[in-house]
């Protein structure tokens, strides 16, 4: 008889890639391919079981616990719970106080390392990847498809840093050899496969050197795999220059054009790879070596349910990107549902955190600054407050006492308050200290920053955390100057934050900035350079800096920046988007268009 699985996030696609014909399952998730969709009235494990009557699961299988919010009771149900965790080094402190609590945890090589390496004998390293049916494509016509080299998917420049430095230089190399290059987001399933079906080589850059979703389908479409040289775990199921082509950034143009110029090697190279992955490597047969080491591993003792692990939950909801995540964290857990004596830390750390989920629900609403009553943020400022008495260096409780008071537009009190957060930050002495929950943060540098360092026990993280906090502070007290159109004032403050985080790009942009504002200086068109270089995807932060580049009459930034995007526009529509709005603004203004003809 096949075991019962309940799947909580992904989709039924996902789940019928993984489990056809190895589990009977039911999928619950926030998507609306699901057998239940979860929604703020049925957040409850119970009500979810009792949906399904007569089926009563063996397992509870939890997609991307980093990312989605998890239904309450899952850990009393008395089920055995796994969970599949990709993206660890963006969500590690929305996991990390409740790791224990799962029997199994299922990472790529890299993050079990890790997680392994801070004290979770429950993490084991499981393939979590593979490609779809329908995008499977023998390389026989390889060397008639149009396009030389392409590359797939996200291109958030906060996120993937790295990722955005090599499409610039994909554009360069197109302009300079003449290559056909192409670079695609936001496509799916048909469109997605046809893309990768078209091209001869395709590039890929991971994050977390782990063999990502363009390993598999890169070669499943028959196309050749571009892939850094010390990635950690592709060589594991592909042989290096055989079945699929490394490359640094010393090589990467002599190693393109070796390929181009050899195509008995590039057809060569596209079969053995396509024969590698297709078909051992789908999602099925990763689902049977899952499958078996479920069996072999679970169920086990599990940790015990603590005061920090409730707030870990309470925190994994407010990270998520649930819909009503807010309004499900400020009503699922109050204080008096923990019958044990605490410490005060963890008071801290939990009253710090429904303050910010209470932040984060305001928000959510219409023109909230007007909307939401004085009362409500009352209890916000009492609530952080309270958490401060608890422990004077909860460094998030003074971030989040800032952030509130920006949102609100309350910049001088964030410029009078933020020397207090300074002093806390010097204090502070433990990576705990900076552990607490962040009202409204994205996915950006700080954020990736400060989750790095959670994930890693090396000396001298403590150094990165307090220079990230710093930094942010100084960024959002500038962001208070300009509001306040102190523009001298503003770029002191980003400049002292650049000192400290030199490689933050949505820094440099600000700079610059108030570089072109607060007066005629030669260096602005240098600083705008060095921006564009740090990340050329930040698109939004270059049409900005366009606009006031504009007003200024700074012709020459102008031209560095129209000049930056026209050639990423040779090799994506994406960027079409940023041409017109560059347009737009020469247009309110009356100036010329030139630089973008």
């Amino acid at each position: 008889m096949r075991p019962k699985y309940l799947v909580i996030n992904g989709t039924r696609a996902l789940a019928t890639s993984f489990f056809a014909d190895l589990v009977d399952f039911r999928v619950v998730s926030w998507d609306s391919d699901a057998d239940l969709v979860l929604s703020v009235q049925n957040f409850d494990i119970d009500k979810v079981l009792q949906v399904f009557g007569t089926f009563q699961p063996d397992l509870i299988f939890v997609f991307w616990p980093e990312f989605h919010a998890l239904p309450e009771g899952l850990f009393a149900c008395g089920v055995p719970v796994v969970a599949a965790i990709s993206d660890w080094n963006l969500g590690t402190r929305a996991i990390l106080n409740h790791l224990d609590l799962y029997d199994l945890v299922l990472m790529d090589r890299e993050g079990a390392r890790r997680f392994k390496n801070l004290g979770y004998p429950n993490v084991e390293y499981a393939p979590l990847y593979s490609y779809e049916p329908g995008m499977v494509h023998a390389p026989d016509d390889l060397l008639q498809r149009p396009i030389d080299i392409g590359f797939v998917g996200n291109l958030n420049g906060h996120v993937q840093r790295q990722r955005a430095i090599w499409i610039d230089r994909l554009a360069y190399l197109h302009k300079r050899h003449g290559w056909v290059v192409k670079v695609a987001t936001g496509v799916y399933r048909e469109e997605y496969w046809r893309f990768l079906q078209s091209c001869k080589m395709v590039f890929n850059l991971t994050i977390r050197s782990e063999m990502n979703l363009r390993c598999y389908e890169a070669p499943a479409a028959g196309s050749v795999l571009l892939l850094e040289e010390d990635n950690d775990e592709t060589p594991w199921v592909m042989q290096p220059n055989i079945e699929y082509q490394t490359y640094t950034v010393e090589n990467f143009e002599e190693v393109v054009a070796n390929l181009l110029s050899n195509e008995e090697k590039l057809q060569e190279m596209a079969v053995r790879g396509h024969e590698r992955i297709v078909p051992s490597e789908s999602y099925k047969a990763h689902a049977a070596r899952i499958i078996d080491l479920i069996t072999d591993r679970v169920p086990r003792a599990r940790g015990t349910r603590t005061f920090r692990a409730e707030i870990g939950l309470q925190e994994q909801r407010l990270w998520s990107v649930t819909q009503d995540k807010y309004a499900i964290t400020s009503r699922s857990m109050t204080r008096d549902s923990i019958a044990q004596e605490v410490a005060s830390e963890d008071e801290s750390l939990f009253l710090n955190s429904l303050a910010a989920s209470l932040i984060g629900y305001a928000a959510t609403q219409p023109n909230f600054v007007v909307t939401i009553p004085g009362e409500y943020w009352q209890r916000v400022r009492m609530l952080l407050q309270s958490a401060l008495a608890k422990w004077s260096t909860n460094i998030a409780v003074y971030f989040n006492q800032l952030q509130l008071a920006f949102s609100l537009g309350q910049y001088q009190v964030v410029i009078d308050t933020a020397p207090s957060a300074f002093d806390a930050i010097t204090k502070a002495n433990t990576r705990q200290a900076f552990a607490g929950a962040i009202a409204l943060a994205g996915f950006d540098e700080f954020r990736s920053d400060i989750e790095s360092v959670f994930s890693d026990l090396r000396v001298g993280h403590l150094d990165k955390l307090r220079s990230s906090f710093f930094s942010r502070i100084l960024v959002l007290r500038g962001d208070c100057y300009q509001n306040l159109q102190q523009w001298a004032q503003a770029r002191q403050d980003y400049q002292l934050a650049l000192h400290m985080m030199p490689h933050w790009a949505s820094i440099w942009y600000k700079y610059a900035a108030a570089t072109l504002v607060s007066g005629p200086t030669p260096d602005a068109l240098e600083i705008a350079k060095d921006a564009i270089a740090k990340n050329p995807l930040m698109i939004s932060e270059q049409i900005q800096l366009y606009g006031i580049a504009a007003q200024v009459k700074r012709s020459d930034v102008k031209a560095l920046i129209a000049h930056h995007i026209h050639n990423l526009y040779q090799i994506s529509d994406y960027f079409a988007q940023g041409i017109q709005a560059l347009q737009n603004i020469d247009q309110a203004l009356g100036g010329s268009r030139e630089a973008v003809n």
